[in-house]
């Protein structure tokens, strides 16, 4: 029975990705922290971060390392796990170090090439049925107990004062 090496996988989103400064400092703690290989996709919105490591520590604590440098809307939607990597699932050489792209269509053809296409499309949320449903469109607003849909452009005031609603921040005078 022969083993296939273990190698973790993490997928990181933000808003955007445009200071070299805080990506230097992303690129070094992933050369100090054993960061196999790092995918970058910067220059605007989204940003987009894709780590590769033989060692699940390393890789937790780079991913630390990143939400520290508070990048906005800072994700991290596919947290460091096991991929089982098997002879036929790698197109073409394993990649090691550091890409770039500016590009999400080129940031996708680097997954498949790695055979992660259904795996990054699930964690950007473009497959149904995953977690991620919710922010395409599916939005509830949580008043106290209830939770309803709010549809868009509807007018939150009048529903505010249309409800009962406790006043919890109303003091009497």
């Amino acid at each position: 029975m022969s083993r296939t090496p273990s190698l973790f996988n993490c997928l990181i989103r933000t808003h955007h990705i445009t200071s070299r400064k805080k990506l230097s400092r992303v690129r070094r703690a992933a050369q100090q922290l054993n960061v196999d290989w790092l995918l970058v996709r910067s220059g605007g919105s989204p940003g987009i971060m894709f780590a590769e490591a033989r060692d699940e520590a390393g890789l937790t604590e780079w991913v630390s390392t990143v939400q520290a440098l508070r990048y906005k809307d800072f994700r991290c939607v596919v947290k460091p796990a096991p991929v089982s990597v098997s002879e036929g699932s790698v197109v073409g050489e394993r990649r090691t170090g550091y890409d770039e792209t500016g590009e999400v269509k080129e940031f996708a053809r680097f997954m498949e090439e790695r055979g992660l296409g259904e795996w990054w499309k699930r964690g950007m949320g473009e497959l149904e049925g995953d977690a991620s449903d919710a922010r395409r469109g599916d939005r509830r607003r949580d008043f106290g107990r209830r939770e309803e849909k709010v549809e868009p452009g509807h007018d939150l005031w009048k529903w505010y004062f249309s409800h009962e609603i406790e006043p919890h921040c109303i003091s009497p005078t």
